[in-house]
């Protein structure tokens, strides 16, 4: 895909809102002070995005090994990884435990913020107190997909495969998935499926020669699971009962999975290029328009999330890894746009 260059503005937006009415010129973000005490630390890339309970932004950084949060004067401070790649130990302080590569976060309503990390989920209580809470960490020959998972099966005792992916319900429920399987985890710690499930997907449509391979997956305020899959742009809701609808295919050639996260009137929310679509029923409504100009680069939806106030923090691809040359975080509040860090210099394409 060729690289499209729009002219250089800073922080100037052609934004098409569609969720929120527009704001007073002077009207600026910031991030709360967050309670972690962490050391601060420069970002070097942004990975997912996530923001908690209390209002504060938390940033993945999968190549230092961490998940930071962002201070209100634009710096990050550590919440959980001590920079070196390695193993978290359960039961340790968050700050001091080694994780090797960080990604998808989501919080409980309680404050505990989950991710994935070593083809596990973790849990960081508001104490700071990292947890095991599903998967083994064994691995899966490369191109295997992990081996079902029957129902009461332990958690800690399963495989989810090398990119397993963790969802929140606004009730607390958790649910993780591996490429072929949609779990619901109990609150003894044992995985079940979500009731036919796999017979449902079966009956879907799918494009030639494409696995199921689940992905991104979020959960809506009626407890709907909206869920990513197939190696590329694609969404099904599963209802309550199980009973999966195929929404829909938007990239015909494929492309990124969509992050997805639960947003404003309990919708979940997908990324779509420099669009944030909605999903009402099982269909796509145009939520957001990332038409965005930042230092004279076009911005590439990554990941989202969203914060008290009506505000949209979002960051684009690293650099190389589609339009820009630096990866951007930005904060979007009734069409104003503010750049709340820029990657120090370019990089080959990490994410």
């Amino acid at each position: 895909m060729p690289r499209r260059r729009l002219a250089r503005s800073l922080l100037t937006a052609a934004l098409t809102l569609a969720l929120w009415p527009q704001l007073p010129a002077r009207a600026e973000v910031t991030a709360p002070d967050p309670t972690p005490t962490g050391p601060l630390t420069a970002l070097k890339v942004a990975g997912d995005l996530a923001v908690g309970p209390d209002g504060k932004l938390y940033v993945a950084a999968p190549f230092q090994h961490q998940v930071l949060v962002l201070l209100s004067n634009g710096r990050f401070r550590v919440v959980a990884g001590d920079g070196k790649a390695g193993e978290p130990v359960a039961g340790r302080t968050a700050v001091e435990a080694e994780l090797s590569g960080p990604y998808d976060l989501t919080f409980g309503p309680s404050g505990s913020l989950y991710f994935v990390d070593g083809g596990r989920v973790w849990t960081v209580s508001t104490a700071g107190v990292v947890r095991l809470v599903a998967g083994d960490g064994a691995s899966e020959p490369r191109g295997a997909y992990p081996a079902h998972i029957a129902d009461g099966t332990p958690a800690l005792s399963v495989s989810l495969g090398s990119q397993p992916w963790v969802a929140t319900a606004p009730d607390g429920q958790l649910y993780v998935d591996t490429p072929t399987q949609l779990l619901h985890l109990r609150s003894r710690g044992t995985l079940f499926s979500v009731p036919t499930l796999r017979a449902s997907f079966k009956s879907l449509p799918l494009p030639p020669s494409l696995d199921l391979n689940l992905t991104s997956l979020a959960v809506d305020s009626q407890g709907d699971l909206d869920v990513a899959g197939f190696n590329g742009w694609a969404l099904w809701r599963v209802a309550p009962d199980g009973t999966a609808t195929y929404v829909g295919y938007d990239r015909g050639s494929g492309g990124s999975i969509p992050h997805l996260a639960r947003g404003p009137g309990g919708f979940v929310y997908a990324a779509n290029g420099s669009d944030l679509l909605r999903v009402v029923g099982t269909k796509f409504v145009q939520a957001y328009d990332f038409n965005v100009t930042v230092d004279g680069e076009y911005f590439w939806l990554k990941s989202f999330a969203f914060g008290p106030g009506n505000v949209v923090y979002a960051d684009s691809f690293p650099g190389e890894c589609g339009f820009e040359a630096r990866q951007q975080l930005i904060a979007v509040k009734g069409g104003h746009v503010q750049l709340l860090w820029q990657e120090p210099a370019h990089s080959a394409c990490e994410l």
